[in-house]
């Protein structure tokens, strides 16, 4: 669970209110004092531990707000995919239906009536969930579908009557529904990037952990060396407690932030690459 900022910002205030409290005492006493320098060394550990407590929470915070971002991204990509490979199929019917002439087939009307009413639905869905970079695009590609629609019942009116003149609705028709398929291209080029965005920043969430943990583990290093030193003890109990605590909080952070960011790849590549394959196949 991640806490407020608030309650973070008022313990991160304690900490380093006591840490500041025991540096001004070590500086009141004379450095030779071996009392002083474990008390500068207890802040100068607290101190990291508070950077590093820091840390995790910002590359927890982090990894979940791309995760998230990468998940809405890759969902407005599938439904725009969706509407484009739609439009695509109704027009192929549409089209068909134009060159068999006459009456045409009242299950192909149907189907075609069926994939229209789908891809306005899925154009409306995009919308709702649309960036203000893609609203605009989305805007336009319901008018042009709108623009589309008008242009094929104009094509088929014609067309049942023998006037020629419906192969140039028909045609005008095609060009508009090119325009909308390119139009769909864009966001989905536009979604695909923010997908790939977000799967960047998430793993760039756990840079500042591990230069936490590495300063951390680089102080109590140093500070078991100096007491080894000092007074020639190999090691200290509580230093060595400390160090344990380190480790098992390294270790357990890496391997949940390693499944966390591998989990978020396999489920938002698995499905583009599942969505890709199909529309692809739908269209063809």
């Amino acid at each position: 669970m991640i806490l407020p900022m608030a309650t973070l910002s008022r313990s991160a205030g304690r900490l380093t209110s006591a840490a500041a409290t025991w540096l001004r005492r070590a500086g009141a006493t004379r450095a030779a004092d071996s009392p002083t320098r474990l008390q500068f060394a207890g802040a100068i550990t607290v101190l990291c531990a508070l950077a590093l407590s820091i840390g995790g929470w910002y590359a927890v915070d982090r990894r979940a707000t791309a995760i998230d971002d990468a998940a809405g991204a890759a969902a407005q990509l599938i439904r725009v995919q969706d509407v484009r490979v739609l439009v695509v199929q109704a027009d192929s019917l549409a089209s068909v239906a134009y060159l068999v002439g006459g009456q045409e087939d009242p299950e192909q009307r149907q189907q075609y009536d069926v994939l229209i009413g789908a891809a306005a639905s899925g154009l409306t869905a995009a919308a709702a969930a649309a960036t203000r970079d893609d609203a605009a695009a989305l805007e336009e590609g319901t008018s042009l579908l709108a623009r589309y629609v008008g242009l094929v019942e104009q094509a088929r009116a014609n067309n049942r009557q023998g006037f020629p003149v419906g192969a140039a609705y028909q045609r005008q028709a095609r060009s508009v529904a090119e325009l909308l398929v390119d139009q769909l291209r864009t966001v989905e080029s536009n979604s695909r990037g923010r997908v790939n965005d977000s799967l960047r920043r998430g793993h760039r969430a756990s840079t500042l952990f591990v230069l936490t943990t590495l300063v951390l583990s680089l102080v109590l290093l140093i500070g078991s060396l100096w007491l080894a030193r000092r007074w020639r003890r190999l090691l200290n109990v509580p230093l060595v407690i400390a160090a344990v605590i380190v480790v098992l909080v390294i270790t357990v952070g890496f391997g949940v932030n390693a499944a966390a960011i591998a989990r978020t790849d396999d489920t938002v590549s698995g499905p583009l690459t599942a969505a890709d394959l199909l529309a692809q196949a739908r269209a063809a």
